[in-house]
């Protein structure tokens, strides 16, 4: 059986099963034909261009981590937001930018460190952090940055 992922309604709180297959695909609620939102399973990647409509339209929590090709925690860290990414689908969604490729970014968030992630909601900050963690340590700092 292939990969499901358990989307709940943000309008009636119904848990929606959804195929793997959807990634990246918006559906409606089973129960109440409401938009869920839209499953990743897997880091998006977000660039000057993409960052704030991506952000600002997801319906539910954000997790973006900076990051930079040189960085060696960066790469180590890779793998605990991928495992996260996974654990989150359905929940919320990990995103990641690249300082380099995207210094207005960068700047904008005042980036001195990678990596650094940011816990968003409707497009507003509600934490920071720099350093990597962690998958326990990441997972809990996120649930504690969620209001």
């Amino acid at each position: 059986m292939a990969d499901t992922y358990l989307i709940h309604c943000p309008l009636c709180g119904t848990a929606n099963r959804v195929p793997a297959s959807s990634e990246g695909k918006t559906g409606k609620c089973g129960n109440c034909h409401a938009q869920l939102p839209t499953l990743y399973s897997k880091p998006v990647m977000l660039t000057d261009r993409s960052f704030d409509d991506f952000v600002q339209n997801y319906r539910g929590p954000v997790l973006a981590e900076f990051w930079a090709s040189w960085c060696p925690h960066c790469r180590n860290f890779a793998q605990v937001l991928h495992e996260v990414a996974k654990e989150m689908a359905g929940k919320g969604v990990v995103v990641q930018v690249n300082t380099e490729e995207n210094p207005q970014l960068a700047g904008r968030f005042d980036i001195r460190s990678v990596p650094t992630v940011m816990a968003l909601r409707g497009g507003r900050v509600t934490g920071s952090e720099s350093g990597a963690m962690d998958r326990p340590s990441l997972l809990a700092w996120w649930q504690q940055h969620l209001v």
